[in-house]
């Protein structure tokens, strides 16, 4: 649960938000590149991190909109094996080493 909303990563169909048991939002093959979900990281109430096959962005909660952070920062296809965030940027683990992608986000 992020804010009051119920946020569900699948392995075929994409991401799912819902609010008072109802579908609100949908992230399948007309947002993204992969419906693989890996990871669901919370960054606070307004975003969250997702990592699929073949991609590591954010949704905004509050405008149910995608964000692509590997092909905005110009490493679109990277191979990862994992992520983590913190307050300053995006951590990857790749199959020869850790990358570190600085980021600001806005704060709602």
């Amino acid at each position: 649960y992020v804010n009051g909303l119920l946020i569900v990563g699948t392995f075929q169909q994409g991401l799912f938000i819902f609010k008072n048991q109802k579908i609100i939002a949908h992230f399948g093959e007309n947002a993204l590149k992969s419906t693989y979900i890996r990871k669901i990281i919370r960054q606070n109430d307004y975003t969250i991190w997702i990592g699929t096959d073949a991609e590591i962005g954010f949704i905004d909660l509050q405008n149910l909109s995608f964000t692509d952070f590997l092909s905005q920062v110009g490493l679109s296809g990277v191979a990862y094996k994992d992520f983590c965030i913190d307050e300053q940027g995006l951590w990857m683990g790749l199959s020869d080493g850790i990358a570190f992608l600085p980021y600001q986000m806005q704060e709602s």
